[in-house]
């Protein structure tokens, strides 16, 4: 629409100049605030790309490790096997040669009622002694899985049938942390 100026008086005039004032002023924030989310938006793409390339990175390093862990696991199992094979050519050689005749042994006497508590006391005293071994293997780790410290246990020959009540002592007694199930970290240090 053309408007002649000539025609115009001075209010008119200076009405229509603030009307385009106010016009330019909002196309200059419109742009400004569309320049502003574009630098968002690239921030939030350069973000995403950054995350997807360390998270790539993360589980190609955890890959690495699960076979270095599985590699060691069966390395750990071949060598402890020809050890095992070893230990019973072994054990077999330093047998007597010729057995002594059998004896009849006379029968058992039936034991008295403090048997259980000597039970109870020897069973005590395994489960400290795998208390030990697991807060041995916790003073060098930040937190551990029950799975990957029954996997411990068995490298150093220790059973991990009684680990479940082991580790729920362990807690009671503020030795360990439960971070979640199946999962272990040492409590605290207090000073």
């Amino acid at each position: 629409m053309l408007v002649n100026i000539e025609d115009m008086s001075a209010e008119e005039l200076f009405e229509l100049a603030n009307k385009k004032k106010r016009a330019e002023e909002e196309a200059a924030q419109r742009a400004k605030a569309q320049e502003r989310i574009n630098e968002v938006r690239k921030r939030r793409e350069q973000l995403t790309r950054e995350y997807e390339q360390a998270l790539a990175a993360n589980d190609k390093e955890m890959q690495a490790l699960q076979k270095r862990r599985e590699e060691l696991i069966t390395k750990h199992q071949a060598a402890l096997a020809v050890i095992d094979n070893t230990l019973t050519e072994l054990e077999l050689d330093s047998r007597d040669p010729e057995p002594p005749p059998a004896r009849k042994a006379a029968p058992a006497p039936a034991p008295e009622k403090p048997a259980p508590a000597r039970r109870v006391a020897e069973k005590s005293g395994v489960l400290d002694e795998l208390g030990d071994v697991v807060m041995d293997i916790m003073s060098s780790r930040a937190s551990i899985s029950e799975s990957l410290l029954k996997e411990q246990l068995r490298s150093r020959g220790h059973s991990s049938s009684e680990l479940g009540k082991v580790l729920e002592q362990l807690v009671r007694d503020g030795k360990l942390v439960s971070r979640g199930y199946g999962n272990y970290a040492p409590a605290k240090k207090q000073r």
